[in-house]
């Protein structure tokens, strides 16, 4: 009954322009299932409910109610964050169009058929979205996979939320609800701290690249965890410099079987796919597309070790 319900409202909802106006966002998450907690934050919040309220032709993120509790444990937390952190979270939570999701099937499927070797690992479909809300623009990794509707969008930090349910037409755009709330990118170095690779921040900082990182508008990182470490105690500047490459981010759409990339030390990074998981230098990649403000890391098991030819195979 909970699903019958559930599309009952939806095609209510759907159908509402047919007999009228579009109505506000508001108006449209006191209707919808799941989307209560979200309308007690934009009331208790004006100045995030501007942001929403004055859009138009927009894909809007709504987290679910399970989801504000989850990312807002105590109550009435998430009114206590600073204006900064709430606005530049509500801008992030929204796509300037509102065909977003079909924007990425489109390019998802463009990709299958140009190129087998850009799936990614999971089987699924991988496409990066610019979100121009701000500057410089920021970017979140969509991925087409078996969950809920298909849609798995993947923010800062690697933070994966899935789309419940969608395609509500409010006088916004279009309202989709998600399992989670997005993290918003933030600089290499804090990123690094977030996901744990801690060893390889400590190198970065004690090579005095910290802030050059950070400061870089396009960058990627294949960043060692802290395993790869056991038989190496770290790396220097140089050796830092061989595991980046910058003027680019090299998301795991872009990282294709064959391709070669120069990194700050100036020699080159080999891509190799062998049944889908994608080596670097032979390397495999544990974890990808962890978006940074200034672009993306990537996590890998060893210490890339140095190669002055293709390898023929990994």
């Amino acid at each position: 009954m909970k699903f019958l319900s559930l599309s009952i409202v939806s095609i209510a909802l759907l159908l509402g322009p047919v007999l009228g106006e579009f109505r506000d966002i508001l108006e449209i998450c006191n209707e919808t299932p799941y989307t209560g907690a979200f309308r007690r934050y934009l009331l208790d919040n004006p100045d995030v409910l501007a942001i929403y309220q004055e859009r138009r032709n927009s894909t809007i993120y709504v987290p679910s109610d399970k989801a504000m509790r989850k990312c807002f444990p105590e109550e009435h937390a998430i009114s206590r964050r600073g204006t900064a952190s709430r606005t530049v979270q509500a801008q992030y939570m929204i796509e300037q169009q509102a065909n977003a999701i079909k924007a990425a099937q489109s390019q998802s499927r463009s990709v299958r058929k140009t190129a087998d070797n850009q799936t990614s690992p999971d089987g699924g479909d991988s496409v990066v979205v610019t979100v121009n809300n701000g500057s410089p623009p920021i970017k979140r990794h969509w991925r087409v996979a078996q969950h809920f509707t298909g849609i798995q969008i993947q923010s800062g930090a690697g933070s994966v939320v899935n789309i419940m349910f969608g395609d509500i037409q409010c006088l916004q755009g279009l309202i989709h609800v998600i399992d989670g709330c997005f993290n918003v990118p933030e600089p290499v170095t804090s990123t690094l701290q977030s996901i744990g690779t801690t060893k390889f921040l400590d190198a970065l900082n004690t090579a005095k690249l910290g802030a050059s990182s950070d400061a870089e508008g396009q960058i990627t990182i294949f960043a060692p965890n802290d395993a790869a470490f056991v038989n190496q105690p770290s790396l220097d500047a140089s050796g830092i410099n061989h595991h980046t490459v910058v003027g680019v981010a090299l998301y795991s759409t872009l990282l294709l079987d064959g391709t070669k990339f120069k990194t700050l030390a100036g020699d080159y990074l080999y891509v190799n796919i062998v049944n889908g998981q994608v080596f670097i230098n032979c390397v495999a990649i544990l974890a990808s597309d962890l978006l940074a403000s200034g672009g993306v890391v990537h996590t890998v098991g060893k210490i890339i070790p140095y190669l002055s030819a293709p390898p023929v195979t990994c």
